[in-house]
């Protein structure tokens, strides 16, 4: 999924394979042997003007610390079930390390063109184990060989005939899940009044943040089917660095850090790794301010200042140079 998004976006030329040791996120050589994630790793691409930061994360509980640092900087946790498979061990671990650090979830069911492929099950399954907040935001056209499409419930825009009843039953419900918080939205819907993208976009983040609604999604990355209406909705709807929250070690103890996106230059390390030919490697999120190259900042734990060398932004193995990095941006220098 992480190579059919950068392909998307541009990022990447061609489909990378695990099978093949190809892929962007999977570029270490332990990685490469076992045909697995071992390691989290930083991907980006830009879509519809808006910049977009992965952390691909191991699926493997053995390496759930990852997916556990991952989440300390992020401000949303796509879930991927597949679509033949199911639950398994790995979802509920990635749904309660979300819900821990209070990171709304998105779940993508991917490999719809599976032979064995079963969405509505898939649903039902996320519905009885995680509760009724998740609800469809896409609905597939076909399953299996037959997987041609998907319909976003939000914006159908041409509905097949087969599903065109299924569609509207469940746009309904959605629709009053999403607004039902705001009484004159709901009214001017209830009347059939149309409802603009400006509109449902403010509001459908602050539902997703607020986990009255945990999105379902669905694809089949390989054959590029649902991978541009996925981008859409994390363009349109994914929360932006202002919905970030902090928390730091106070002189009352933990506390809120109020996050002011202009203000100041606040910043958090949530990962360092050894490299061997540049020496230790440090992974940092910009919440707030801007962060250069050669910048004096100071460590908030011991109050000490700190000179950083070059500042480069990651995409998989590669560094590219990064200028500077304002809030929501994930950087890494090597001093």
């Amino acid at each position: 999924l992480a190579e059919a998004l950068l392909l998307k976006g541009g990022v990447l030329n061609r489909l990378g394979q695990v099978t093949d040791g190809t892929t962007a996120g999977d570029y270490d050589i332990d990685e490469k042997d076992a045909q697995k994630s071992y390691y989290s790793a930083v991907l980006h691409t830009n879509w519809k003007g808006r910049d977009i930061n992965f952390l691909d994360t191991p699926g493997s509980l053995d390496f759930s610390g990852q997916l556990y640092g991952a989440l300390s900087v992020v401000e949303l946790a796509l879930i991927t079930v597949n679509a033949a498979s199911g639950i398994e061990i790995g979802t509920r671990k990635a749904w309660e390390l979300a819900r821990q650090q209070g990171v709304p979830c998105m779940f993508v069911v991917t490999r719809m063109d599976a032979e064995q492929a079963d969405f509505d099950g898939v649903v039902e399954a996320l519905k009885e184990t995680f509760g009724n907040a998740c609800t469809p935001l896409m609905l597939p056209h076909g399953s299996g060989s037959s997987f041609e499409g998907v319909v976003n419930l939000l914006h159908p825009g041409e509905v097949p005939d087969a599903l065109q009843d299924t569609v509207e039953e469940q746009r309904g419900e959605l629709m009053e899940s999403v607004i039902s918080g705001d009484d004159e939205l709901l009214e001017r819907y209830l009347e059939g009044e149309e409802i603009s993208s400006e509109e449902l976009e403010d509001i459908f983040t602050q539902v997703l943040v607020d986990g009255t609604i945990v999105p379902i999604l669905c694809c089949a990355s390989e054959k590029d089917i649902g991978v541009t209406e996925l981008l859409d909705l994390l363009a349109a709807y994914a929360p932006s660095p202002a919905y970030a929250k902090k928390e730091v070690e106070g002189e009352a103890g933990v506390e809120d850090y109020e996050l002011d996106l202009d203000g100041p230059l606040s910043a958090e390390v949530f990962k360092t790794i050894s490299d061997e030919f540049v020496g230790k490697i440090s992974f940092i999120r910009v919440y707030s301010g801007s962060l250069k190259s050669g910048d004096t900042v100071t460590q908030a734990q011991t109050g000490k200042s700190v000179k950083l060398g070059k500042i480069f932004r990651p995409q998989g193995k590669e560094q590219q140079d990064s200028g500077e990095a304002g809030p929501g941006a994930i950087v890494a220098t090597a001093k």
